[in-house]
C-alpha cells in the first residue's frame, strides 16, 4: 500500500474526518486508491464520478453557466465539485478532479481541488493544475488521482500548521 494512503487514513481518523470524492477526469481512480486501504470506511463516506455537465449540475450543484463557458474544466468548477460532494454526503473533507485526459482539447490538463472544513470552522482550500502533454489518457488520469491524494494530505497538514483560507 502507498504510504501516503496510510498517512491519509491515520491523519483523518485522528481528526474525525468524513471524506468524500467527486471525480470527472480521474474517472473513479481517486476512489479506487482510497478504497484500497484496509478499514477506510472509518473515514470514507463515498463519492461520485460525474462526467457530463448535467451530472455535475444535478449531483454536485455546480454553476451551469460558468461550466458551459469553460466546458466544465476550471479551478472554479473543481472547487464547486468539492464543496458539492461534501454537502451532499455530509463530509468535512472533499476532493474533486476535472479536466482533459487526452489531446482532443489540446494538451491534457486538469484542475484538482481539496476542501476541508476544520473543527474550528475555518476552511482550507488547496488547488492545483496538472499538466501532461506527453502522457497517455490513462497516465494522465493516474497522475491526477495521485495529485488529488497529495492535496487531501496538504489540507490535513494545514490544520496542524494553523493555515486556513476562505
Amino acid at each position: 500500500m502507498d504510504i501516503r494512503l496510510a498517512r491519509l487514513k491515520d491523519l483523518a481518523e485522528r481528526r474525525n474526518v468524513r471524506l468524500a470524492v467527486a471525480e470527472s477526469i480521474s474517472c473513479g481512480r481517486v476512489q479506487s486508491l482510497i478504497g484500497s486501504v484496509e478499514g477506510i470506511s472509518s473515514i470514507f463516506v463515498g463519492g461520485v464520478t460525474a462526467y457530463t455537465l448535467q451530472s455535475k449540475v444535478s449531483l454536485l450543484g455546480i454553476d451551469s453557466k460558468h461550466a458551459e463557458e469553460c466546458d466544465c474544466v476550471s479551478e472554479i468548477v473543481a472547487e464547486q465539485m468539492a464543496r458539492g460532494i461534501a454537502c451532499a454526503l455530509g463530509a468535512n473533507l472533499a476532493v474533486a478532479t476535472t479536466g482533459y485526459a487526452s489531446r482532443e482539447h489540446g494538451d491534457p490538463s486538469a484542475f484538482c481541488c481539496a476542501w476541508y472544513l476544520m473543527k474550528s470552522g475555518r476552511v482550507v482550500v488547496k488547488k492545483s493544475r496538472v499538466g501532461g502533454p506527453s502522457l497517455t489518457r490513462v497516465q494522465m488520469q493516474e497522475k491526477v488521482a495521485n495529485e488529488a491524494i497529495d492535496l487531501l494530505l496538504a489540507c490535513l497538514d494545514a490544520e496542524s500548521s494553523g493555515e486556513a483560507s476562505d
